[in-house]
């Protein structure tokens, strides 16, 4: 009799708890999970990398406020939801990185690699990069808003359904940069 009861009763309790779990779970997980990227974003301020080596490193989630970075290897490095607000970096290799939905406000990029990088969905706002090599670097759905480009180099660059260039520096004759749109 005891067999019996016990056989009866665990089905039903797993299906009660299954139920209840299913009234509990959230009814837009879009919004659950924006919310979380929000409040789960870490922020690193004032600090100052030298000659690090990121090379592989997978940043998420990140802002980077006034931080500056010399001589930091970042080959192949992702960064996804990362900002960098009013950061310095100087002869930094981003070589094959990958940036998605990430920022650049305020920052100073200088003599930088991003050599066959991709950026998808990124902003670049009152940055400057100058003397930075983009040479193979795709770019997808990126805005640009009054960024200091003039000395960049665009060797084969694509860029793919741009959301805007707005009220940028170029130099005067950009060489083998062409408009790719699939």
């Amino acid at each position: 009799m005891k067999k019996i009861f016990f056989l009866v009763l665990i089905p039903c309790l797993i299906f009660a708890i299954s139920d209840i779990y299913q009234d509990n779970k959230p009814k837009n997980r879009t919004k659950v999970s924006s919310l979380l990227l929000k409040n789960e974003q870490k922020v690193i301020l004032k600090k100052i990398f030298d000659k690090k080596d990121f090379k592989n490193q997978k940043f998420e989630n990140v802002t980077f406020t006034e931080c500056e970075f010399k001589r930091c290897d970042f080959k192949n490095a992702r960064f996804d939801h990362v900002i960098f607000k009013n950061c310095k970096f100087y002869k930094s290799d981003f070589t094959l990185g990958y940036f998605k939905f990430s920022k650049f406000k305020h920052s100073k990029v200088k003599e930088s690699l991003f050599l066959n990088a991709r950026f998808e969905y990124c902003n670049f706002v009152f940055s400057d990069f100058r003397y930075s090599n983009f040479s193979n670097a795709y770019l997808k759905n990126s805005k640009f808003i009054k960024t200091d480009l003039s000395k960049a180099r665009w060797i084969n660059g694509k860029i793919c359904k741009e959301r805007s260039i707005d009220r940028c520096l170029f130099k005067k004759r950009v060489k083998k940069f062409h408009l790719y749109i699939p």
